[in-house]
């Protein structure tokens, strides 16, 4: 998969917890860039879906609430570095 990012992206494992159709779940930052997120999850999630989620930084002292829609989910490339089955891209709506 080539990176087609413009901005560049800071590699950092931040929790996250995210609605996806109605359900929330928790999830893994692989990496963060001003426009969208990497993240580490169970979840297969489909092209284009709409997502909200509550990314907590430093020790859960600020959370940040964004909304977005996933543009890839993949089979997760490295699972010694994470558990997690798949690697998904979201894209900030906001």
């Amino acid at each position: 998969m080539i990176d087609k990012r413009k901005h560049d992206r800071m590699d950092i494992g931040y929790d996250v917890f995210m609605t996806h159709r109605g359900r929330t779940s928790a999830a893994r930052t692989r990496d963060i860039s001003p426009r969208g997120i990497a993240i580490y999850t169970d979840q297969a999630l489909a092209p284009d879906d709409p997502l909200d989620l509550t990314i907590t930084f430093s020790e859960r002292m600020l959370n940040l609430g964004v909304k977005g829609a996933v543009r890839y989910c993949i089979t997760n490339p490295d699972p010694a570095r994470q558990p997690q089955s798949y690697l998904a891209g979201i894209e900030f709506d906001e």
